[in-house]
């Protein structure tokens, strides 16, 4: 888990890596269908993963230090044309909810996104992450 001082590339990138760690949540927050599994140890949906690396005791638990993190994926995911449904808020977490729960989707493709996204240099602040 990162600190709450990281950059958001940074916890981009370690939200992947709890993705991959814990296994990824098709809806919104964390699976808590085991009683044996700790909140932060349970698959977490993209948002979630964010928060949890930024430092949050409880995926469902929101965190200022994970909302630079949750903007820059959110305006990665508008650049590559996530829509929202009509009435539907376009609040980072709402966009981010949107894409990670779309039919079809995988954890891979979510972990994949959330690197892609720390390393694009338009949102990275302007420079290529190595990694």
């Amino acid at each position: 888990m990162m600190t709450a001082g990281a950059d958001p590339a940074g916890l981009l990138e370690a939200a992947a890596a709890v993705i991959d760690r814990n296994g990824w949540y098709h809806g919104g927050g964390f699976s808590d269908q085991s009683t044996d599994c700790p909140p932060a140890a349970a698959p977490v949906c993209a948002a979630a993963a964010i928060r949890l690396a930024a430092g949050a005791e409880r995926p469902e638990h929101g965190s200022a230090a994970a909302a630079p993190a949750e903007v820059l994926f959110a305006r990665y995911l508008l650049a590559r044309g996530v829509t929202m449904p009509p009435g539907r808020a376009t609040e980072p977490a709402d966009v981010i909810a949107a894409w990670n729960d779309a039919p079809g989707r995988t954890g891979e493709q979510v972990a994949a996104a959330l690197r892609a996204a720390a390393r694009t240099p338009a949102l990275a602040g302007g420079h290529e992450r190595a990694g």
